[in-house]
């Protein structure tokens, strides 16, 4: 006969299921796909909400179904970066709200100096920063 454990109450509420969880090898890759996907989703959502358009006005504008567009919104599917474009052109990202849902530096501008030194300043997260690049 198998022998299986008790649990108690009172141990079952001492578990944390996020503890547990980050335990494992590949949680971070899961959790920071996860992340990308519930920002992408909300900022779909967002727009798509301030163009006053339904999921499937925006899916047959785009070429897809609404069950798609409503699992994106969700975060519960990756996408390809075709349909990301599409996506992207029918609501009008900019480069800073794909960086945003992506968590990447955002290029603000660029201009040649005097001696050929490219001037360049890249948000980053909270803070912009200037960068002096020689070109040759």
């Amino acid at each position: 006969m198998k022998s299986t454990k008790h649990i108690s109450k009172k141990e079952k509420i001492g578990i944390d299921p996020m503890v547990e969880a980050r335990k494992n090898k590949g949680f971070k890759n899961h959790y920071d796909a996860a992340v990308v996907r519930i920002k992408l989703g909300v900022e779909i959502f967002n727009a798509r909400k301030a163009k006053k358009i339904s999921q499937q006005e925006l899916a047959k504008k785009i070429g897809t179904t609404q069950k798609i567009i409503s699992n994106i919104e969700n975060g519960d599917i990756n996408i390809g970066i075709d349909l990301l474009n599409r996506l992207s052109k029918s609501l009008g990202f900019t480069s800073e709200i794909l960086g945003k849902i992506f968590d990447t530096p955002v290029l603000y501008w660029c201009s040649l100096q005097e001696g050929g030194i490219f001037k360049i300043k890249i948000d980053e997260r909270a803070e912009s920063k200037d960068y002096c690049i020689k070109y040759k």
